[in-house]
C-alpha cells in the first residue's frame, strides 16, 4: 500500500497520483491512518490555490494605482 505523510510537500503528492497512476491516496500522520486524498479534492484546493492568487493580484494591482478597493 502506498501512503502519502499529511505534511507532504504539494510536488510529492502530485508527482504519486501521476507516476503510479492513482486516483486515491491514503494520507498518514506519524504513522496513523487520518483520510483519503482523491484526485479531485487535490485539483480543487489547487484551483482554489490559484483563485486566490490572482485575487490578490487584483487587489495589489488596484491599490498600486490608487484605488482602495
Amino acid at each position: 500500500v502506498v501512503t502519502i505523510e499529511a505534511d507532504a510537500p504539494l510536488k510529492k503528492v502530485l508527482q504519486l497520483f501521476r507516476d503510479k497512476g492513482f486516483r486515491h491516496l491514503a494520507v498518514m500522520d506519524k504513522g496513523h491512518p487520518v483520510g483519503i486524498l482523491s484526485t479531485r479534492d487535490f485539483l480543487g484546493y489547487l484551483v482554489e490555490g490559484f483563485e486566490r492568487l490572482i485575487e490578490q493580484g487584483k487587489y495589489v494591482s488596484t491599490l498600486a494605482d490608487g484605488v482602495d478597493p
